[in-house]
């Protein structure tokens, strides 16, 4: 599964080009030369006609000079099959490779307009957040973000040890985390708050004024909107991202 942080405005960027890929335990990366700033998602495409619609973890507008994509890998459970793409990239894909790349696009933002925001993020669904703070560090370092992280143990968590840096560039960035497992939860030079178990939308810190930007999987997200909804965020202020078609249910 791949994710995404976009801007409002759903203008395309240019261009395809080659990416460098790392790889991090069940985590694929890969990075390009942008042809635009637009934070946005792109088609990544393998020999078959079929594909994903993975997106941008960074971005050239944070100070970087590529974009990133951050692949996490599917494996199938039940009977159901592996997922394709991710499979496809962890198995087959190396340093040095070419993938062909659709132009950046999309309109889903996960900044809002200025003010408070608040990220919540399940999974791999952490990418838009993480691609926000990085954008946020370089642009608006003063700005007040509460970061919510669920995920099954501090070992899924992808990117994790990227917090500490982004926490030192953001002042008023505030960290709360949720862990199935929580055994080595604590992460040296992170500030945060971790707790045991499934995140508990009443216990999420919430401005009055704050922009909220959602994903992760589809009945995470709703448990989490259904309850910042009764908590009195208004609609509109609550953006998320489904990675398939259809809406949250109201």
């Amino acid at each position: 599964m791949i994710n995404r942080a976009r801007p409002r405005g759903g203008r395309q960027g240019r261009g395809s080009g080659a990416l460098r890929v790392s790889r991090s335990g069940a985590v694929w990366s890969s990075r390009r030369t942008p042809s635009s700033t637009a934070r946005k998602a792109a088609w990544a495409r393998r020999s078959s006609p079929r594909r994903r619609q993975p997106a941008t973890s960074g971005h050239a507008d944070s100070g970087a000079p590529h974009w990133r994509i951050t692949v996490k890998r599917v494996r199938g459970t039940a009977g159901t099959p592996d997922g394709m793409v991710s499979t496809f990239l962890h198995e087959r894909v190396s340093a040095g490779d070419t993938l062909r790349l659709s132009p950046p696009f999309g309109e889903v933002s996960a900044i809002g307009d200025a003010g408070p925001l608040l990220l919540v993020s399940a999974g791999i669904g952490l990418t838009p957040a993480m691609a926000a703070l990085e954008h946020l560090a370089a642009t608006e370092p003063e700005r007040e973000v509460v970061l919510v992280h669920a995920d099954q143990a501090a070992a899924a968590h992808a990117r994790r040890a990227e917090l500490p840096g982004l926490q030192d560039r953001l002042p008023n960035l505030s960290v709360r985390l949720w862990y199935e497992d929580a055994a080595d939860g604590e992460l040296t030079g992170l500030t945060a708050e971790v707790a045991t178990g499934l995140v508990d939308p009443n216990l999420i810190p919430l401005s009055p004024e704050a922009h909220v930007h959602l994903c992760g999987p589809a009945p995470f997200m709703s448990r989490v909107r259904g309850g910042l909804l009764r908590r009195g965020v208004p609609s509109d202020r609550i953006a998320y991202e489904v990675f398939g078609p259809g809406m949250l249910p109201d």
